[in-house]
Protein backbone atom coordinates (compact mmCIF):
# COMPACT_ATOMS: atom_id res chain seq x y z
CA UNK A 1 0.00 0.00 0.00
CA UNK A 2 1.20 3.57 -0.76
CA UNK A 3 2.63 5.40 2.13
CA UNK A 4 1.87 9.11 3.12
CA UNK A 5 5.79 8.72 4.56
CA UNK A 6 6.94 8.36 1.26
CA UNK A 7 7.55 12.12 0.15
CA UNK A 8 8.00 11.24 -3.57
CA UNK A 9 4.18 10.20 -4.24
CA UNK A 10 2.40 11.69 -1.19
CA UNK A 11 3.08 15.22 -0.03
CA UNK A 12 0.00 15.83 2.63
CA UNK A 13 -0.88 19.97 2.26
CA UNK A 14 -2.75 20.45 5.56
CA UNK A 15 -3.35 24.03 6.67
CA UNK A 16 -5.74 25.97 9.35
CA UNK A 17 -6.28 29.54 9.85
CA UNK A 18 -7.94 30.34 13.30
CA UNK A 19 -11.08 31.98 12.81
CA UNK A 20 -10.30 34.07 16.25
CA UNK A 21 -7.07 35.05 16.25
CA UNK A 22 -6.44 34.84 12.18
CA UNK A 23 -3.22 32.66 12.60
CA UNK A 24 -2.02 30.22 9.93
CA UNK A 25 -1.14 26.59 11.04
CA UNK A 26 0.45 23.92 9.28
CA UNK A 27 -0.29 20.92 10.13
CA UNK A 28 1.29 18.59 7.70
CA UNK A 29 4.19 17.86 9.82
CA UNK A 30 2.24 16.50 12.38
CA UNK A 31 -0.16 14.27 10.67
CA UNK A 32 -1.12 10.63 11.67
CA UNK A 33 -4.07 9.95 9.90
CA UNK A 34 -6.85 11.50 7.66
CA UNK A 35 -9.88 10.35 6.90
CA UNK A 36 -12.16 12.55 3.85
CA UNK A 37 -15.13 11.29 2.95
CA UNK A 38 -17.87 12.56 0.54
CA UNK A 39 -21.51 11.40 -0.44
CA UNK A 40 -23.39 11.78 -3.73
CA UNK A 41 -26.77 12.54 -1.76
CA UNK A 42 -26.10 16.04 -0.76
CA UNK A 43 -28.22 15.96 2.43
CA UNK A 44 -24.85 14.72 3.64
CA UNK A 45 -21.65 17.20 3.90
CA UNK A 46 -18.55 16.09 2.96
CA UNK A 47 -16.12 15.17 6.04
CA UNK A 48 -12.62 15.42 7.14
CA UNK A 49 -11.24 14.06 10.33
CA UNK A 50 -7.47 14.50 11.04
CA UNK A 51 -5.23 13.29 13.82
CA UNK A 52 -2.42 15.56 14.45
CA UNK A 53 0.28 15.15 17.29
CA UNK A 54 2.27 18.03 18.02
CA UNK A 55 4.90 15.96 20.79
CA UNK A 56 6.06 16.98 23.99
CA UNK A 57 7.33 20.78 23.15
CA UNK A 58 4.67 22.80 23.59
CA UNK A 59 3.74 25.45 21.14
CA UNK A 60 0.70 28.12 21.02
CA UNK A 61 -1.38 26.44 18.52
CA UNK A 62 -4.92 27.00 19.45
CA UNK A 63 -7.51 25.90 16.82
CA UNK A 64 -11.55 27.09 17.17
CA UNK A 65 -14.60 26.08 15.44
CA UNK A 66 -15.60 27.22 12.36
CA UNK A 67 -11.78 28.03 11.18
CA UNK A 68 -11.18 27.16 7.37
CA UNK A 69 -9.06 23.93 6.85
CA UNK A 70 -7.58 23.13 3.58
CA UNK A 71 -6.42 19.50 2.74
CA UNK A 72 -4.56 18.32 -0.69
CA UNK A 73 -1.78 15.85 -2.11
CA UNK A 74 1.31 17.09 -3.94
CA UNK A 75 0.12 20.86 -4.50
CA UNK A 76 -3.62 19.64 -5.37
CA UNK A 77 -6.30 20.78 -3.02
CA UNK A 78 -9.11 18.40 -2.33
CA UNK A 79 -11.21 19.74 0.44
CA UNK A 80 -12.14 23.07 1.98
CA UNK A 81 -14.42 23.46 4.27
CA UNK A 82 -14.85 24.62 8.06
CA UNK A 83 -13.96 22.68 11.74
CA UNK A 84 -16.72 21.44 13.25
CA UNK A 85 -14.79 20.62 16.08
CA UNK A 86 -11.74 20.79 17.66
CA UNK A 87 -10.92 18.27 20.35
CA UNK A 88 -7.18 18.34 22.19
CA UNK A 89 -5.68 15.49 24.45
CA UNK A 90 -3.18 15.73 26.47
CA UNK A 91 -0.82 12.50 27.34
CA UNK A 92 2.46 12.81 29.69
CA UNK A 93 4.28 9.86 27.67
CA UNK A 94 3.20 10.99 23.98
CA UNK A 95 2.35 15.03 24.41
CA UNK A 96 -0.37 17.06 23.21
CA UNK A 97 -2.25 15.85 20.46
CA UNK A 98 -5.56 17.38 18.30
CA UNK A 99 -8.28 15.57 16.56
CA UNK A 100 -9.97 17.66 14.04
CA UNK A 101 -13.51 16.97 12.33
CA UNK A 102 -14.80 19.48 9.74
CA UNK A 103 -17.16 19.86 6.94
CA UNK A 104 -17.40 21.51 3.40
CA UNK A 105 -19.70 23.52 2.42
CA UNK A 106 -22.77 21.54 1.60
CA UNK A 107 -23.77 21.72 5.39
CA UNK A 108 -25.19 25.17 4.14
CA UNK A 109 -27.56 23.37 2.34
CA UNK A 110 -29.34 22.53 5.84
CA UNK A 111 -30.17 25.86 6.19
CA UNK A 112 -33.85 27.05 5.05
CA UNK A 113 -35.28 29.29 3.23
CA UNK A 114 -38.86 30.31 1.68
CA UNK A 115 -38.77 30.89 -2.45
CA UNK A 116 -40.99 30.38 -4.94
CA UNK A 117 -40.33 28.48 -8.43
CA UNK A 118 -42.05 30.03 -11.08
CA UNK A 119 -43.75 28.47 -13.71
CA UNK A 120 -41.50 27.60 -16.71
CA UNK A 121 -38.07 27.39 -14.58
CA UNK A 122 -35.28 24.52 -15.11
CA UNK A 123 -34.22 22.82 -11.94
CA UNK A 124 -30.87 24.12 -12.71
CA UNK A 125 -32.43 27.39 -12.92
CA UNK A 126 -33.96 27.45 -9.72
CA UNK A 127 -30.63 26.12 -7.62
CA UNK A 128 -29.11 29.47 -8.92
CA UNK A 129 -32.06 31.49 -7.92
CA UNK A 130 -32.21 30.01 -4.45
CA UNK A 131 -28.39 30.00 -3.90
CA UNK A 132 -28.35 33.53 -5.01
CA UNK A 133 -31.37 34.64 -2.32
CA UNK A 134 -29.81 33.01 0.47
CA UNK A 135 -25.83 34.35 -0.11
CA UNK A 136 -27.95 38.06 -0.15
CA UNK A 137 -29.75 37.09 3.18
CA UNK A 138 -26.36 35.73 4.97
CA UNK A 139 -24.44 38.40 3.65
CA UNK A 140 -26.55 40.97 5.43
CA UNK A 141 -25.71 39.40 8.47
CA UNK A 142 -22.36 38.99 8.26
CA UNK A 143 -21.35 36.50 6.62
CA UNK A 144 -18.51 36.29 4.19
CA UNK A 145 -20.89 34.81 1.58
CA UNK A 146 -20.82 31.35 -0.70
CA UNK A 147 -19.93 30.63 -3.97
CA UNK A 148 -22.06 28.38 -6.64
CA UNK A 149 -21.70 27.42 -10.12
CA UNK A 150 -23.91 25.05 -12.61
CA UNK A 151 -22.19 23.37 -14.69
CA UNK A 152 -24.36 21.09 -16.90
CA UNK A 153 -28.14 22.62 -16.80
CA UNK A 154 -31.16 20.82 -17.00
CA UNK A 155 -33.46 21.57 -19.72
CA UNK A 156 -36.64 20.65 -18.63
CA UNK A 157 -39.24 23.55 -17.86
CA UNK A 158 -40.96 22.75 -14.53
CA UNK A 159 -44.46 23.77 -12.38
CA UNK A 160 -44.56 26.58 -10.25
CA UNK A 161 -43.92 25.58 -6.71
CA UNK A 162 -43.49 27.94 -3.75
CA UNK A 163 -41.64 26.07 -0.98
CA UNK A 164 -42.10 27.79 2.65
CA UNK A 165 -39.22 27.24 5.17
CA UNK A 166 -37.84 24.23 3.31
CA UNK A 167 -33.77 23.53 3.40
CA UNK A 168 -31.93 24.05 0.65
CA UNK A 169 -31.36 20.70 -0.15
CA UNK A 170 -35.09 19.47 0.15
CA UNK A 171 -36.09 22.16 -2.60
CA UNK A 172 -33.48 21.12 -4.94
CA UNK A 173 -34.21 17.87 -4.08
CA UNK A 174 -37.56 18.01 -5.75
CA UNK A 175 -36.71 19.46 -8.26
CA UNK A 176 -34.14 17.12 -9.45
CA UNK A 177 -36.31 14.05 -9.38
CA UNK A 178 -38.82 16.29 -11.01
CA UNK A 179 -36.50 17.20 -14.23
CA UNK A 180 -35.17 12.96 -13.91
CA UNK A 181 -39.15 12.40 -14.31
CA UNK A 182 -39.44 15.38 -17.22
CA UNK A 183 -35.95 14.45 -18.82
CA UNK A 184 -37.11 10.55 -19.27
CA UNK A 185 -34.18 9.70 -17.37
CA UNK A 186 -31.54 10.99 -19.80
CA UNK A 187 -29.86 12.79 -17.15
CA UNK A 188 -29.24 12.33 -13.74
CA UNK A 189 -27.98 15.78 -11.65
CA UNK A 190 -26.59 16.26 -8.61
CA UNK A 191 -25.11 18.55 -6.14
CA UNK A 192 -21.25 18.37 -4.71
CA UNK A 193 -18.65 20.57 -3.17
CA UNK A 194 -15.66 21.88 -5.02
CA UNK A 195 -13.05 23.50 -2.48
CA UNK A 196 -16.28 25.95 -1.66
CA UNK A 197 -18.12 26.06 -4.38
CA UNK A 198 -21.21 24.62 -4.51
CA UNK A 199 -21.86 22.79 -7.66
CA UNK A 200 -24.73 21.64 -10.11
CA UNK A 201 -23.45 18.68 -12.22
CA UNK A 202 -24.70 15.82 -14.51
CA UNK A 203 -23.55 11.99 -13.54
CA UNK A 204 -22.08 11.66 -16.93
CA UNK A 205 -19.85 14.79 -17.38
CA UNK A 206 -18.22 13.15 -14.46
CA UNK A 207 -16.83 9.89 -15.59
CA UNK A 208 -12.74 9.67 -14.92
CA UNK A 209 -10.65 7.09 -16.76
CA UNK A 210 -10.10 4.92 -13.89
CA UNK A 211 -10.74 0.82 -13.93
CA UNK A 212 -11.27 -1.08 -10.67
CA UNK A 213 -11.41 -4.57 -10.81
CA UNK A 214 -9.30 -7.86 -10.47
CA UNK A 215 -5.91 -6.31 -12.04
CA UNK A 216 -6.16 -2.82 -10.93
CA UNK A 217 -6.70 -0.96 -7.42
CA UNK A 218 -7.85 -3.90 -6.09
CA UNK A 219 -9.53 -7.64 -5.60
CA UNK A 220 -11.81 -7.03 -2.86
CA UNK A 221 -15.12 -6.53 -3.25
CA UNK A 222 -18.87 -7.41 -2.65
CA UNK A 223 -20.82 -7.13 -5.28
CA UNK A 224 -25.20 -7.21 -5.30
CA UNK A 225 -27.79 -7.43 -7.38
CA UNK A 226 -31.20 -6.81 -5.81
CA UNK A 227 -34.38 -6.60 -5.89
CA UNK A 228 -34.85 -4.25 -3.27
CA UNK A 229 -36.44 -1.41 -5.21
CA UNK A 230 -37.73 -3.16 -8.03
CA UNK A 231 -41.12 -2.86 -9.18
CA UNK A 232 -42.65 -4.51 -12.12
CA UNK A 233 -46.35 -3.41 -11.71
CA UNK A 234 -46.82 1.04 -11.88
CA UNK A 235 -50.09 2.25 -10.58
CA UNK A 236 -50.77 5.71 -11.03
CA UNK A 237 -54.01 7.63 -9.64
CA UNK A 238 -55.27 11.14 -9.39
CA UNK A 239 -58.32 12.22 -7.56
CA UNK A 240 -61.26 13.16 -9.80
CA UNK A 241 -63.62 15.35 -7.82
CA UNK A 242 -65.94 15.57 -10.71
CA UNK A 243 -67.14 11.77 -9.91
CA UNK A 244 -65.87 11.63 -6.33
CA UNK A 245 -63.61 8.81 -7.27
CA UNK A 246 -60.05 7.99 -8.62
CA UNK A 247 -58.86 7.63 -11.91
CA UNK A 248 -56.39 4.75 -12.19
CA UNK A 249 -53.77 3.59 -14.85
CA UNK A 250 -51.77 0.76 -14.57
CA UNK A 251 -48.80 -0.85 -16.81
CA UNK A 252 -46.67 -4.06 -15.87
CA UNK A 253 -44.33 -6.27 -17.16
CA UNK A 254 -45.66 -9.59 -17.50
CA UNK A 255 -42.02 -11.45 -18.03
CA UNK A 256 -40.80 -9.99 -14.73
CA UNK A 257 -44.29 -11.07 -12.71
CA UNK A 258 -43.42 -14.77 -13.48
CA UNK A 259 -39.60 -14.37 -12.43
CA UNK A 260 -40.34 -11.81 -9.22
CA UNK A 261 -44.00 -12.37 -8.42
CA UNK A 262 -45.87 -9.10 -8.86
CA UNK A 263 -43.76 -5.97 -6.58
CA UNK A 264 -46.21 -2.79 -6.88
CA UNK A 265 -45.12 0.80 -6.66
CA UNK A 266 -48.09 3.47 -6.77
CA UNK A 267 -47.31 6.85 -7.27
CA UNK A 268 -50.04 10.03 -7.39
CA UNK A 269 -50.74 12.08 -11.05
CA UNK A 270 -50.53 15.96 -10.42
CA UNK A 271 -53.61 17.84 -11.33
CA UNK A 272 -52.48 19.45 -14.13
CA UNK A 273 -50.89 16.59 -16.01
CA UNK A 274 -52.48 15.00 -19.59
CA UNK A 275 -53.21 11.30 -19.92
CA UNK A 276 -50.35 11.14 -22.47
CA UNK A 277 -48.36 12.85 -19.97
CA UNK A 278 -49.43 10.36 -17.23
CA UNK A 279 -48.28 7.54 -19.87
CA UNK A 280 -45.29 8.78 -20.08
CA UNK A 281 -44.50 8.95 -16.74
CA UNK A 282 -45.67 5.36 -16.57
CA UNK A 283 -43.53 4.28 -19.30
CA UNK A 284 -40.51 6.57 -17.36
CA UNK A 285 -41.16 4.77 -14.57
CA UNK A 286 -41.86 1.17 -15.44
CA UNK A 287 -38.02 1.52 -17.78
CA UNK A 288 -36.01 2.83 -14.70
CA UNK A 289 -37.54 0.49 -11.35
CA UNK A 290 -38.40 -3.03 -13.80
CA UNK A 291 -34.68 -4.04 -13.29
CA UNK A 292 -33.11 -5.49 -10.46
CA UNK A 293 -30.64 -2.59 -8.58
CA UNK A 294 -26.54 -3.35 -8.59
CA UNK A 295 -24.58 -1.85 -6.17
CA UNK A 296 -20.86 -2.72 -5.30
CA UNK A 297 -18.70 -2.06 -2.04
CA UNK A 298 -14.79 -2.09 -2.82
CA UNK A 299 -11.81 -1.87 -1.06
CA UNK A 300 -9.00 -0.73 -3.01
CA UNK A 301 -5.38 0.95 -3.04
CA UNK A 302 -5.78 5.14 -3.19
CA UNK A 303 -6.47 7.18 -5.75
CA UNK A 304 -6.24 11.07 -4.73
CA UNK A 305 -8.91 13.08 -5.62
CA UNK A 306 -11.46 10.38 -6.31
CA UNK A 307 -14.83 11.36 -4.51
CA UNK A 308 -18.90 10.76 -4.59
CA UNK A 309 -20.29 11.19 -7.99
CA UNK A 310 -17.38 10.52 -10.13
CA UNK A 311 -17.76 7.60 -12.32
CA UNK A 312 -15.55 4.38 -13.30
CA UNK A 313 -15.02 1.51 -15.18
CA UNK A 314 -15.59 -2.15 -12.78
CA UNK A 315 -13.80 -5.18 -13.94
CA UNK A 316 -14.09 -8.04 -12.64
CA UNK A 317 -14.26 -11.65 -13.56
CA UNK A 318 -16.42 -13.72 -11.03
CA UNK A 319 -19.04 -11.33 -11.22
CA UNK A 320 -19.02 -10.80 -15.04
CA UNK A 321 -18.63 -6.96 -14.57
CA UNK A 322 -17.21 -4.68 -17.17
CA UNK A 323 -19.40 -1.52 -17.29
CA UNK A 324 -19.17 1.80 -15.73
CA UNK A 325 -20.75 2.75 -12.18
CA UNK A 326 -20.81 5.64 -9.96
CA UNK A 327 -19.69 6.57 -7.00
CA UNK A 328 -22.31 6.58 -3.92
CA UNK A 329 -20.27 7.16 -1.37
CA UNK A 330 -15.89 7.39 -0.88
CA UNK A 331 -13.82 6.97 2.30
CA UNK A 332 -10.25 7.85 1.40
CA UNK A 333 -7.73 7.47 4.68
CA UNK A 334 -4.19 8.20 4.64
CA UNK A 335 -2.34 6.73 7.21
CA UNK A 336 1.69 6.48 8.30
CA UNK A 337 1.44 3.43 6.58
CA UNK A 338 -1.10 3.59 3.77
CA UNK A 339 -3.83 5.07 1.76
CA UNK A 340 -6.80 3.21 1.35
CA UNK A 341 -10.17 3.92 -0.23
CA UNK A 342 -13.58 2.39 1.00
CA UNK A 343 -16.35 2.93 -2.09
CA UNK A 344 -19.96 1.95 -2.34
CA UNK A 345 -20.91 2.27 -6.19
CA UNK A 346 -24.39 2.25 -7.89
CA UNK A 347 -25.88 2.25 -11.60
CA UNK A 348 -27.51 5.27 -11.81
CA UNK A 349 -31.56 5.03 -12.73
CA UNK A 350 -34.34 7.67 -11.95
Amino acid sequence: MPSILDHSKYKINLVVQDSYSGKIYDLAPGVESIIWQTHRIASQPGTLEVLIKEGLKETDMIIHPGSPIRFGVNGKDYFYGNIEEPEITNSALEGVGFRIKANDHLKLLKNTLSIYREKGMTASGFFDAAMTKFDARIRAMGDPGINWAVLEPSVAMLDDYYFAVTTLYTMFKKSMTNTHIAEMGQAQYMIRDNLGTIEWRELQALRTPYILGDSSYTSNYTYANTLDGSYNVIRVFRDNEEIGMRDVWTKYDSTNIGRWRARELTIEAEEHMTDAEISDKIDLFLESKNRTNRTMKMLCVGVNGLQAGDGVQIRTARARIDHAMWLESVTHTYSTKSHIMDLELFVPSI
